[in-house]
């Protein structure tokens, strides 16, 4: 919380551990080539460069969020969703093909429609 915001700090790695986004005061730096980062006011999604959601932020109020993604640690890969937390076995990297996809929140390319949510 910084002034009555809820604020996101985190570093995602994947393939390995040997890259990461970096999630910093709800700033998202240092994507992959190929993966996107679309959001509006009440939430922020990136997907690869198959638009597999990644990570989801959702605003459900003024002090709360929800958080949804797909992550990664050595062999084993975790995937986060509204019901709840659920493990895969994974080589380094190959995390989107052991998990089942999370369901996309905006449109794609974001470039093409920028805060746009599917619907």
């Amino acid at each position: 919380m910084k002034d009555g915001f809820l604020y996101i700090n985190a570093d995602l790695f994947w393939k390995g551990n040997k890259q990461y986004v970096e999630v910093s005061n709800n700033q998202i730096s240092n994507l992959p080539n190929g993966w996107q980062l679309n959001h509006d006011g009440a939430g922020a999604e990136i997907v690869n460069e198959y638009l597999v959601p990644i990570l989801q932020i959702v605003y459900t109020g003024e002090h709360s969020a929800m958080v949804r993604g797909i992550f990664e640690k050595s062999n084993d890969c975790f995937l986060v969703t509204d019901e709840g937390l659920f493990h895969f076995p994974c080589a380094p990297g190959m995390v989107i093909s052991n998990c089942p996809p999370l369901t996309r929140i905006f449109k794609y390319p974001a470039y093409r429609f920028p805060g746009q949510r599917e619907q």
